[in-house]
């Protein structure tokens, strides 16, 4: 949908116009319907619409100035003029202004309908052209084994949905992926520091694509799947199209040893080569090669120069892929206080850990591991502990059932959860106030806008926008109108100030806006509004 703000000073065409056309239909949202050009001007602000529709004649601020000052800022907004026969030339003579149609009145239901279509139409186009598909295309035949690179180091480091990670397969043509199996493998250099030459930063990088090589030559000769620079390891994701797991893992490891022994012979260095655990989506290929790479870890207590499978360590351990998969749902449950997805999540996690045949004892310590990442991913300042106490350790290390254990995990997950939510609620309400003190102070000044006080405040339009209506109840344009008003009654109750010094006093750089919006807020002009005070009637 395309965003798009319909301007008239006259509120029977507004609502009218509002009635009778379906925008949904015809492919816009409509951001605002306003009575004068000024309004418009603040809305575009906060809104960054895709269209203006516009009369020419409103009151404070016409149409063509209004467009100009668009224009300005925004050079890809689509203008229309709403306009009767009389100034029809008036405004085919702004041709600086790029209008993209004029809209004679009175305005039809199917003569706007027609029009908004085809500015659809337009606006699709140029979005077409702006992506330049064509263009991409090619560049991407171009780039495609970087690409491939890229989007294989994403794959084994990156959460995504399996859709995601087939789509991006498909469209990046790696089908050495499409089997229903994958094993990674992780290779590592155990140390150019051995060698009685010394190894410069040339030589290593050098070194690691010659490992590269043989490690490419190996995976193709055996078609196991596709091999790539990973940081300073060669990542192996391991496939074989329409086999099994058995067959797969010990291909992986025939594989891996091929790797080891190769390099060591025909590179003098060694390696150390990690197998992960095998999963049967390339969503779970991520937590697989992390296993691959927390194999490489053994290599301190066991030696470098082998082949280390994680599964042969860490038998039925119960973080697999899917496990941290839901890991990661209950932090982002957690962070945005989604209770019942926390309710939903933990009893699945543990559901995990049991199907994988973890101990009890193995349950223990993930629930104690799990607490701890959480205190701090969430810790809120300096001054909260990263890790469990003595007390809480114990009271977890006591329980003595894997339903016990769920339904601790689950409470710290909503105290942790209901704390976050008040600790931010806490920091929003402080924003709040800062805003508040901001507009107190600066409220004279013609540039105050929803941009400058979200810059001051290091935070963006849209979240401080949130963020000002939750708290106040208001928008900030409505906040800063009753705090200028509040200023402009105050400056003609205690002062003989004229209008217009009033209007630049309170942030005014048009009286005859002031006049307009002082009106609509107080039912009278500035000059009533005195007049009648002095006599007593306000």
């Amino acid at each position: 949908m395309y965003k798009l703000i319909f301007a008239d000073d006259e509120r029977i065409v507004r609502e009218g116009i509002q009635k009778i056309i379906d925008w949904e239909q015809c492919g816009f949202t409509v951001t605002g319907f306003c009575e004068n050009g000024m309004e418009v001007l603040e809305l575009v602000e906060a809104e960054c619409p895709d269209v203006i529709i516009t009369d020419i004649k409103m009151p404070v601020l016409d149409g063509i100035e209004l467009s100009r000052r668009v224009r300005q800022k925004y050079k890809d907004v689509k203008i229309l003029f709403v306009t009767g026969f009389d100034d029809f030339s008036y405004a085919k003579s702004a041709i600086d202004l790029d209008v993209s149609e004029y809209i004679l009145k009175p305005i039809s239901a199917a003569g706007m309908t027609k029009t908004l279509l085809k500015l659809k139409e337009q606006l699709d186009a140029e979005k077409e052209e702006k992506r330049g598909v064509e263009h991409l295309r090619a560049s991407l035949q171009r780039e495609l084994p970087l690409l491939r690179s890229t989007f294989l180091n994403w794959l084994i480091s990156e959460n995504c949905t399996r859709e995601e990670a087939e789509y991006r397969r498909d469209f990046y043509a790696v089908e050495e992926l499409s089997g229903s199996m994958y094993l990674p493998l992780a290779v590592s250099v155990d140390s150019f520091a051995n060698e009685k030459r010394g190894f410069s930063e040339e030589d290593q990088e050098l070194s690691r694509y010659a490992i590269l090589n043989i490690v490419e030559e190996i995976v193709r000769a055996r078609k196991l799947g596709v091999c790539f620079m990973q940081g300073e390891r060669i990542a192996v994701i391991g496939c074989l199209k329409n086999e099994s797991l058995f067959r797969l893992k010990n291909e992986s490891l025939d594989a891996a040893e091929e790797i080891r022994w190769s390099i060591e012979k025909y590179l003098n260095f060694t390696v150390t080569v990690g197998v992960g655990s095998a999963c049967e989506h390339l969503e779970e290929i991520r937590g697989a090669y992390q296993r691959a790479v927390n194999a490489l870890e053994y290599r301190i207590s066991l030696g470098p120069n082998r082949v280390i499978c994680v599964e042969d360590l860490e038998p039925g351990r119960p973080q697999t892929e899917k496990t941290d998969k839901l890991e990661a749902s209950l932090v982002a449950a957690i962070r945005s206080n989604d209770e019942g997805e926390i309710r939903k999540i933990v009893p699945l996690l543990y559901t995990g850990y049991v199907k994988r045949g973890a101990s009890l004892s193995s349950i223990k310590g993930t629930t104690i591991v799990l607490m701890v990442i959480l205190l701090r991913e969430f810790s809120l300042s300096d001054d909260q502990p990263f890790s469990l106490d003595e007390k809480q350790m114990n009271e977890i290390l006591s329980i003595q059932s894997v339903q016990g254990l769920c339904e601790r995990m689950l409470q710290f997950s909503l105290d942790k959860a209901r704390g976050i939510s008040a600790g931010r609620q806490e920091n929003n309400q402080h924003i709040v106030e800062q805003a508040k003190e901001y507009i107190k102070q600066n409220y004279s000044d013609t540039d105050l806008t929803l941009t400058t006080i979200s810059n001051h405040l290091f935070i963006s339009p849209s979240y401080f926008t949130y963020i000002f209506k939750k708290n106040t109840g208001s928008t900030f344009g409505t906040y800063l109108m009753k705090t200028r008003m509040e200023a402009a009654h105050r400056l003609l109750m205690d002062t003989s100030m004229k209008n217009f010094e009033i209007s630049e006093r309170t942030g005014f750089s048009d009286p005859r806006y002031f006049s307009f919006c002082f009106k609509k807020y107080y039912g009278m002009t500035p000059s009533e509004y005195r007049k009648k005070n002095q006599n007593g009637q306000v």
